[in-house]
């Protein structure tokens, strides 16, 4: 309630009482002017007062009395033009209401773009062909894998196995398959009769796998 009277005081009070004497001078000063200049009141005519003189003396020396006449004109009434004060006009009364400060608005921060490193393109790899299964060498250390383990018989040699295998020198007039004989020496006529017959006889099959 305290704070109440203090802010009506401070804020309506104070303006309106203010206000009113500035009216009121106003108002008194006005007054006061028209009262100073105001022109004085006219007269139609003046009050004459004619002075009769007394009769001629009798001889004799007699003395007369003077009578005097007043002639009393009337005076006109002066017309006195009414006054009428000023009346202030009333002030609205304002109200002041309390103004209530906005908070400060924080600038809000520019968010800084984030550059993102390019995802470089991974190049396709070509498929890689299935590598063959490698050739275990075989006797002698020949590259084809020709071994004495049951597979398949050697009909068509290649032209450098004799650079491997020590070849009869009719190796290659023989019709059969390859072989080898008692002496160790290899002969292309496997399975015909006759073959190796010079060199110990047959021993065995030269086996090929693929």
């Amino acid at each position: 309630m305290h704070n109440y009277l203090d802010f009506f005081f401070n804020h309506l009070a104070k303006p309106f009482i203010a206000v009113c004497l500035t009216l009121a001078l106003c108002g008194f000063g006005y007054v006061g002017y028209m009262l100073i200049t105001l022109p004085p009141a006219q007269h139609s005519g003046t009050n004459d007062i004619a002075m009769i003189p007394p009769p001629r003396g009798i001889a004799g020396g007699g003395t007369a009395s003077t009578t005097t006449l007043t002639a009393s004109l009337p005076s006109p009434t002066a017309t006195s033009m009414p006054i009428t004060a000023a009346q202030p006009t009333p002030s609205p009364i304002i109200t002041i209401q309390p103004t209530q400060q906005a908070p400060a608005t924080q600038p809000t921060p520019t968010p800084k773009p984030t550059r993102i490193p390019a995802t470089p393109t991974p190049t396709p790899i070509p498929p890689q062909p299935s590598p063959s299964p490698p050739i275990q060498p075989g006797v002698n250390g020949n590259p084809w894998g020709y071994d004495f383990n049951p597979g398949t018989v050697i009909t068509h040699p290649p032209a450098q196995f004799c650079q491997y295998f020590n070849c009869i020198p009719s190796f290659w007039q023989g019709n059969g398959y390859v072989e080898e004989c008692q002496d160790g020496t290899y002969s292309l006529s496997g399975g015909i009769q006759g073959s190796c017959s010079f060199h110990g006889g047959d021993w065995r099959t030269l086996y090929q796998h693929h």
